[in-house]
């Protein structure tokens, strides 16, 4: 039976009553304990190893609660639990709630479906029809939450607020409510201390991560695609945040790329400690980089105050474009803000616009400069031939990435024909990247370099323009062959990454081409499942290559800076 007429016929069935699917105090069991259908939850919630069965439906007015699972319990979900719509519940309520103390969750093979569509009419937790929150982090003690896909959340997707807790490799697809009203879709809110979040593919409507307080918080290696940014905030009074780790994340076509924000006239917090590194930017339609202590829910004030004091910030290599009409590459107003250290700053598309701290850090130029420049001295106007090309060629890359976050979605629909001809597109435009991956130097001691990577890589074409100056000095050459050695070792990671992909997407297609064919609900929800954990991979692979190319734009910067 459909997943739709399932949910239908559980919504009728269950006409307006609320239920809480749970057991009591959880006792120990080596056995594993199956749920097939929403009813399960209570008798396999007191087991130690718990397996989710899909496909099923959880009726209308129904939420899941493994909050108190034994110590080391296992969870493993494999096919599609769907929550059928509900006019009872809502933003207080959670569709399923985690927690225990070092519990091993593996959604490698699961979907979890909200049924957002249903919900969605633009106002999100702000108001129109009620919606429930998705699904809340209660676990401890180094629990681990792997693989699950998340599709259409009727508001925010995670809700952490436990403590020693990774996720890894989660896909976030609220992709349909672009066109369909979803808004308020945060995919991680945490308040909460020692989380790791890595290795996601997200594409919502709202905050990719919003830290909203708690410490020694990591998010490494994640694709945010459509949304808000990644964002520490908003911070509101008695709230403080500290030691906040970003790094080698992808943020394409979103309002802003990274940002802090303070609730206006807060008090009695803090944010300190915060670093953003190696994040590669594009179609950003305001900032790519945005710090103010004036924010009110959409609508800052413009007039910051100093009850959240921001301090110990540092940004590095952050890199990328903004689309045509957004407001600033760097845009700070602060009223208490002390020790920002920024470099390798490097966003086009709009000027730098800040206030409220001193000194001013790297890449707040004049407000009337038209980019963001990466160092301000005589050289950095002049930038090798490449360097637009790669600039483009970023842009292209991550274009692609973010055109292949509805494949998981539409590949149910399409035929194995139309989803092979998405994923050789896909591979062509990869392959394209990598032709376009190219360096030059003008220093004459180098040149040896400069051959020995273009023999020792096929994907990067690595030219030379010899200098006459006899004077070049020795550091100068050993700089220019260490960045040439550097490119070439990048490049190979991305002919890996490049591998990958090619290999996803012809998983991907498989499945697809199953698909198509298939009439059996149970192998629907398992292919649908592999096709999802392959498309995760395939993000990931791809964010990962998009990162290493901004990595060699930015080492041709300091190329140009070295041979100027």
């Amino acid at each position: 039976m459909p997943l739709l007429a399932q949910a239908l016929l559980a919504a009728a069935a269950v006409a307006g009553a609320r239920a809480v699917l749970a057991a009591p105090t959880p006792t120990s069991s080596s056995a594993a304990c199956t749920v097939t259908a929403a009813s399960g939850f209570a008798s396999c919630a007191s087991s130690a190893n718990i397996v989710i069965q899909g496909p099923f439906t959880v009726p209308a007015e129904t939420t899941v609660d493994l909050s108190g699972l034994s110590s080391g319990a296992s969870v493993t979900v494999s096919g599609t639990v769907t929550w059928a719509k509900s006019t009872g519940l809502t933003k207080d309520d959670y569709l399923f709630t985690l927690g225990g103390a070092g519990v091993t969750f593996d959604g490698s093979a699961g979907v979890f479906d909200g049924n957002g569509q249903d919900y969605w009419d633009g106002e999100g937790s702000n108001g129109g029809v009620p919606k429930p929150k998705f699904f809340k982090v209660k676990t401890t003690a180094n629990s681990v939450i792997t693989g699950l896909t998340i599709l259409n959340s009727p508001v925010h997707v995670f809700s952490i607020s436990g403590s020693n807790t990774t996720l890894d490799g989660i896909t976030v697809d609220d992709s349909a409510g672009d066109d369909g009203g979803g808004h308020n879709t945060d995919a991680f809110d945490v308040s909460a201390s020692n989380i790791i979040i890595k290795n996601s593919v997200v594409h919502n409507q709202d905050d990719c991560l919003a830290v909203n307080s708690g410490s020694n918080i990591q998010f490494i290696g994640n694709t945010c695609v459509g949304g808000h940014g990644i964002s520490i905030g908003s911070i509101a009074s008695d709230k403080t945040v500290d030691t906040v780790t970003v790094k080698d994340c992808v943020i394409s076509d979103s309002q802003n790329g990274v940002r802090i924000k303070t609730v206006y006239d807060a008090t009695d917090g803090y944010v300190k400690n915060v670093e953003y590194s190696g994040i590669t930017l594009s179609g950003i339609t305001k900032y790519g980089i945005v710090i103010e202590q004036d924010y009110e829910n959409g609508s800052p004030t413009g007039t910051p105050t100093d009850g959240i004091p921001i301090s110990a910030v540092t940004l590095t290599n952050i890199t990328g474009s903004l689309a045509s009409g957004a407001k600033h590459s760097v845009y700070i107003l602060c009223a208490a803000c002390t020790d920002f250290d920024f470099s390798e700053i490097a966003i086009t598309g709009s000027s730098a616009s800040c206030s409220g701290v001193s000194p001013l850090p790297e890449g707040c130029t004049s407000s009337t400069s038209s980019t963001s420049s990466t160092k301000t001295t005589s050289s950095s106007s002049t930038k090798v031939s490449t360097s637009s090309t790669n600039t483009t060629s970023t842009s292209s890359k991550t274009s692609s990435a973010s055109s292949t976050s509805t494949l998981v979605s539409t590949s149910k629909t399409t035929t194995s024909a139309n989803t092979a001809d998405a994923a050789a597109a896909s591979s062509t435009s990869s392959t394209t990247l990598l032709s376009t991956i190219t360096s030059s130097a003008s220093d004459s001691a180098t040149s040896s370099s400069i051959s020995t990577l273009s023999a020792s890589t096929s994907t990067s074409t690595i030219s030379s323009s010899s200098s006459s100056s006899s004077s070049s000095s020795n550091s100068v050459a050993s700089a220019v062959a260490a960045y040439l050695s550097q490119m070439s070792s990048l490049s190979a990671e991305i002919a890996e990454d490049l591998a990958i992909e090619t290999a996803e997407l012809a998983e991907i297609s498989s499945y697809s081409a199953k698909l198509a064919t298939e009439t059996d609900t149970a192998q629907i929800s398992h292919e649908e499942g592999r096709m999802s954990k392959a498309y995760a991979k395939y993000s990931r692979a791809s964010a990962d290559a998009t990162k290493l190319h901004g990595q060699i734009a930015s080492l041709e910067s300091l190329l140009a800076t070295k041979t100027a």
